[in-house]
């Protein structure tokens, strides 16, 4: 691989009920660096991809239903990406 190859993933998509659906990620971090370049990221891969900067932030939210994957800050104040897990 040169440097002007591009790693690409192939688009997520899962069918269920006759309709294609994104894989949906939630990024839950307090650190507002990590909420900002990390769903971009993900997003340029093809995935849907929401930041949230708590645990209970990430729970009140309307998308918790259609989340399919975590990526979680573990030392968070409050309810820490471990407890959330669990």
């Amino acid at each position: 691989m040169n440097s002007t190859d591009r790693l690409t993933l192939p688009l997520r998509i899962h069918v269920w009920g006759g309709v294609a659906h994104k894989l949906v990620v939630a990024v839950v971090d307090d650190d507002e660096s990590v909420r900002e370049s990390l769903p971009d990221l993900l997003q340029s891969f093809g995935l849907s991809a929401h930041a949230y900067s708590s645990a209970e932030e990430f729970l009140a939210s309307d998308s918790i239903g259609q989340t399919k994957c975590l990526v979680l800050d573990i030392a968070m104040p409050g309810m820490t990406g471990l407890a959330l897990q669990r």
